[in-house]
């Protein structure tokens, strides 16, 4: 098995991650045998990073223990292949057009030059459109990049894929449709986050009232409250 996983930033506990993941192959290599094996498959971790800082983790799951002589032998360990994009020229990486569209879009996703290279990995695209799924592809590359590309407008993406890709302009509305959709779903979840954290606060602010009244300690509501002290006083002035 190959086992891929890609990051955008330096991840202490990748390692960590691909062993979950893992567990989670051979576990599902064991459900899918009529008899137990006895042996279970070699699972080779991938690492494809991409990020604007250099990768300073390392490429061992043993790094995260601390160094303990004589246990050297019972902690586990293994090594994942690590790909950073970053130190990959261009012109090296190769393999099939749709891997090499992949790649390339994540080298430069994050990276200030993306505007510049955008034409060059779209055009790639060109030689796989027609294929089957490839209106799939695009439609996926170009929701990535429309949600993930950081130096990237979405004006600036239709322009480059009318530039490259007959047609390939009329998947844009229907992504531009999803964007203003997640927005508003966003905004209505964080109005009710807002709304549900202003009636607690309302809340704690009605209770501190009452206990005022009752003659209980300003530092005695703070603590029951979680209120401020300054935000009590505030109340005792507008109750008296």
């Amino acid at each position: 098995y190959l086992l891929f996983e890609h990051k955008s930033f330096d991840d202490p506990m990748v390692s960590f991650q691909l062993l979950k993941y893992m567990v989670r192959i051979w576990e599902y290599y064991l459900k899918q045998e009529d008899v137990m094996p006895e042996k279970l498959p070699v699972v080779l971790p991938m690492v494809v990073f991409h990020g604007p800082e250099g990768w300073c983790t390392g490429d061992r799951f043993g790094n995260l223990f601390p160094q303990s002589p004589g246990l050297a032998e019972y902690i586990q360990d293994f090594r994942f292949r690590l790909y950073d994009l970053s130190h990959i020229p261009d012109e090296e990486i190769k393999g099939v057009i749709l891997l090499r569209v992949v790649l390339l879009t994540l080298k430069y996703s994050r990276q200030p030059d993306l505007i510049d290279r955008l034409d060059d990995i779209l055009k790639l695209f060109k030689e796989i459109i027609h294929l089957d799924k490839g209106i799939e592809y695009l439609y996926a590359l170009l929701r990535y990049l429309s949600r993930g590309a950081n130096n990237l407008t979405f004006d600036e993406l239709q322009e480059s894929v009318n530039r490259t890709i007959k047609n390939g302009g009329d998947i844009m509305p229907t992504i531009e449709q999803e964007l203003k959709d997640k927005g508003r779903i966003e905004g209505r979840i964080e109005g009710k986050i807002e709304g549900k954290i202003e009636g607690r606060i309302e809340e704690k602010k009605k209770m501190a009232a009452r206990l005022l009244r009752m003659g209980i300690s300003i530092e005695k509501i703070a603590e029951a409250s979680e209120l401020s002290k300054e935000e009590i006083e505030k109340i005792s002035n507008t109750t008296h």
